[in-house]
């Protein structure tokens, strides 16, 4: 079975202030349009598709933590609502959702080493996926939980 997580790192998405925020879209797997999220819709948890960056508006997407270029990579996936800020509602915070290509987490980064330990430390499972490989204890099966989607849904 593929691994399919959620990215453990967290970003900013900013728009325009207007009744809607379009830095983050629905799109279900046969619509190639983007379509306009209405503010209520954008709640903790709720997964939507980050469009391609030509299509967002200049520094749209940045970091929510730390210092560095946004990974091209991230863009025209799903992602998962974390937050919004009480103070500015047309920030959220999300993390990004990926299958590997179909490859699970210690096969990409399956190392002994503190590179790919920290790689794998950023992921966290989504069930029918299998468990980290990391969750090998009571402790850190704590630290690394499996997520599980609403209305035993699935992710195809």
């Amino acid at each position: 079975m593929n691994m399919t997580t959620a990215n453990h790192y967290t970003y900013s998405a900013r728009a325009a202030p207007t009744a809607s925020i379009p830095a983050v879209s629905r799109r279900a797997s046969t619509q190639k349009e983007h379509k306009t999220v209405e503010d209520e819709d954008v709640a903790q948890g709720r997964i939507f598709w980050l469009p391609l960056r030509e299509d967002l508006p200049e520094r749209a997407v940045k970091r929510a933590h730390g210092k560095g270029a946004i990974e091209e990579g991230i863009y025209n996936h799903p992602i998962v609502i974390l937050s919004r800020l009480a103070a500015d509602r047309y920030i959220v915070h999300f993390q990004l959702i990926t299958y590997f290509q179909g490859k699970r987490l210690d096969e990409i980064y399956g190392k002994a080493n503190e590179f790919h330990a920290s790689r794998r430390s950023w992921d966290l499972p989504i069930a029918l996926a299998p468990d980290h490989p990391d969750a090998t204890s009571k402790k850190s099966k704590k630290r690394f939980l499996t997520l599980d989607l609403a209305g035993k849904a699935t992710l195809r």
